[in-house]
């Protein structure tokens, strides 16, 4: 879920994201941010790159994986949304949002 979420993320940043972007995004704290980053650089689906702003920080980036895990997924996604919320009231939906979330967070 959480590499989703990240994929995610990343797809809406033409510029790849720091990992205090990243944590504020997913509501993470930094060394469950980089656990989940060192994951996904190991498994090929996104990639570092030096802050041309600041050389003390890395970019995160997709890698060409990574996107394609993101396209093929994201559709499954959508229509899984599409079905909660033909069924559940958007109340009750964003409270399920909110609930998994936290135990995910929790989780890490």
């Amino acid at each position: 879920m959480e590499q989703w979420q990240l994929l995610a993320l990343l797809d809406s940043a033409v510029d790849g994201l720091t990992m205090g972007q990243i944590c504020d995004g997913l509501g993470l704290l930094p060394p469950s941010a980089t656990k989940l980053v060192d994951k996904m650089v190991r498994d090929a689906l996104v990639y570092r790159v030096p802050n041309p702003n600041d050389r003390r920080n890395v970019i995160i980036l997709a890698a060409e994986k990574g996107r394609g895990l993101f396209e093929q997924t994201s559709g499954r996604v959508a229509r899984y949304e599409d079905r909660l919320s033909e069924e559940f009231e958007a109340t009750d939906v964003a409270k399920l949002q909110h609930m998994l979330g936290a135990l995910i967070s929790a989780k890490s």
